[in-house]
């Protein structure tokens, strides 16, 4: 081999270790994933040792569990992945079985919470499979909402809100001046 070819492949080699290294350095500035080594008090909730931890790049962080872990008014199995915005839960992706509410479910679903005061909404969308409340059959992409915990009514891309036959609906009060 001649020097210019000698020459060559050395710039070709230091190319390729200068592009691995930054390579390299960039992935590991990004790689937001940590495991939990002791237990973590965030949102309200104290998350067990060994916990996917990661931030993404907007900030926002999701923690997803490794093992079956009870809170947030639910029972969540291996898996289940927390959605925060600030300290407060979005949402909640739970693969099947989970418990929710005093209710086991044993779908894949994605639950949303939202506050209109007085009442504590849960939007429950059935991700993967179906399942029979009170006589109703929910498939995929069938929203099962919860007013204060208590399931209130489902809806489904075929029809509109129907209450549940235990959804009670009183009348509202209204005092005299």
């Amino acid at each position: 081999m001649n020097s210019y070819t000698k020459m060559t492949i050395l710039v070709c080699v230091m190319i390729a270790f200068v592009t691995g290294a930054f390579y390299y350095l960039e992935m590991e500035q990004h790689d937001s994933t940590r495991y939990l080594n002791e237990p973590l008090e965030f949102g309200e909730v104290t998350w067990p040792k060994g916990s996917i931890y990661i931030v993404g790049d907007d900030g926002d962080i999701v923690i997803e569990l490794v093992s079956e872990f009870e809170a947030l008014d639910g029972k969540w199995s291996e898996g289940t992945k927390f959605y925060f915005s600030a300290d407060e839960v979005e949402k909640i992706i739970a693969p099947a079985p989970f418990e929710f509410a005093q209710l086991k479910f044993n779908v894949e679903a994605e639950i949303k919470k939202e506050i209109f005061d007085p009442h504590v909404l849960h939007l429950l969308r059935l991700k993967k499979g179906e399942l029979i409340i009170d006589g109703l059959d929910l498939h995929k992409d069938c929203v099962i909402q919860f007013k204060n915990l208590v399931p209130y009514g489902a809806s489904c891309p075929e029809f509109e809100m129907v209450n549940f036959k235990r959804s009670v609906v009183l009348p509202e009060v209204k005092s005299k001046p």
